[in-house]
């Protein structure tokens, strides 16, 4: 039997057990398609990992493959995380079962690769976490603050990280205070301007005018983040005041039952409002056919 027989038995679904076996004894190939099998025994999976410690170099591909199985027990993945072998070391710190003294070693691990597979870990105990805010590579950091679990004091203290990727991403999530208003880099300041609402920069408008960053500067004076309060206009019978806008674009309309209080109106009186701000304005044309195809 070729090796390409072989590989295909490896994978198999119908292959027995006993065949896996002996077939995880002759080579690292067939050993390593065994050990990804889905589904593998806890019995078969101790074997393999048995003989490819054992082994050499060539078995490293089983090790890798065996680190990232579920079927692989919490004592061997203790072993694998303190394998010489970087990339054994590096599938095992993103393992659900590794424990967490295993955990702990790996966090001050020689190799930058491996801190920062063991940042980007689903489950991250919080004082290892803690220990990678410190740590030396931005990479680590980088990957401690992509994570979807990333707790909010260690963002907060990344936010004025010296690599200006940790920090762009700080400042999309809302994390940053506000360091990243004043952050010498002007995309941090462009993501925290677009990320805020305009109650949040209301104090930092005067400040965020003469930034000079153009971009800034165009995000601080769109209507979304610079909105004013509603002017009143007299009119006759009664007080109007100014709309700040409506879904037919007649921004600055006159408004004659809403926004008196400067509050938006009630839930029961919302569609009539709505038509008011459809309403064209007194004295304005209505589309003609010839309009009509233009809009079309």
């Amino acid at each position: 039997m070729d090796r390409d027989d072989e590989a295909a038995e490896a994978w198999r679904p119908a292959t027995p057990p006993a065949r896996l076996r002996e077939l995880a004894a002759r080579a690292p190939g067939p050993a390593r398609i065994v050990a990804s099998r889905i589904g593998l025994p806890a019995e078969l999976a101790e074997e393999v990992a048995g003989r490819a410690i054992a082994g050499g170099p060539d078995w490293f591909g089983v090790l890798r493959a065996l680190a990232a199985h579920p079927a692989t027990s919490s004592e061997r993945l203790a072993e694998f995380a303190a394998h010489p072998e970087e990339s054994v070391r590096r599938v095992a710190a993103v393992h659900r079962a590794t424990p967490k003294a295993a955990i702990k070693t790996l966090a001050q691990d020689g190799s930058a690769a491996v801190r920062r597979a063991l940042a980007g870990r689903e489950k991250l105990p919080r004082k290892v976490a803690a220990l990678l805010v410190a740590d030396p590579s931005a990479e680590v950091r980088l990957a401690l603050v992509r994570r979807v679990g990333a707790r909010p004091e260690h963002l907060r203290a990344l936010a004025t990280d010296p690599d200006v990727r940790v920090r762009r991403v700080v400042a999309a999530l809302g994390h940053a205070g506000d360091a990243d208003l004043t952050d010498p880099d002007p995309g941090v300041r462009r993501t925290a301007v677009d990320k805020r609402p305009a109650a949040e920069l209301a104090p930092w408008l005067d400040t965020l005018a003469r930034d000079p960053d153009h971009r800034v500067r165009e995000l601080i004076s769109q209507p979304y983040h610079n909105r004013t309060p509603a002017v009143p206009a007299p009119a006759r019978g009664g007080r109007r005041t100014i709309c700040p806008g409506g879904s037919g674009g007649q921004r600055g309309h006159p408004c004659p039952s809403a926004h008196r209080t400067g509050r938006r109106p009630e839930p029961g009186r919302a569609r009539r409002h709505q038509r008011e701000h459809d309403r064209p304005a007194r004295g304005a044309r209505p589309a003609g056919r010839h309009d009509r195809r233009l809009i079309r």
